[in-house]
């Protein structure tokens, strides 16, 4: 179990937080549950395949531009 929690705070760091992260995983596991193909040929659980991409460097995070100004308008 120990290993499980540093596997998260691992991808909560690469991520740039535990809410990012979780935000990104959710949105991924969606599309999986809507039937968007997954990177693997064979039917999988979709959170361990959402975990999987993001530990592999398939799912990453991709700010929109608006996100990335909006908090330093004047």
């Amino acid at each position: 179990m120990e290993n499980y929690y540093k596997l998260v705070e691992k991808l909560a760091k690469q991520a740039g937080g535990h809410y990012r992260l979780s935000t990104a995983l959710i949105k991924r596991i969606r599309q999986l549950v809507k039937g968007l193909s997954s990177f693997r040929s064979e039917p999988v659980n979709p959170v361990n395949a959402a975990f999987e991409e993001f530990l592999s460097g398939r799912l990453q995070i991709i700010e929109k531009p608006e996100e990335l100004t909006e908090g330093k308008k004047k």
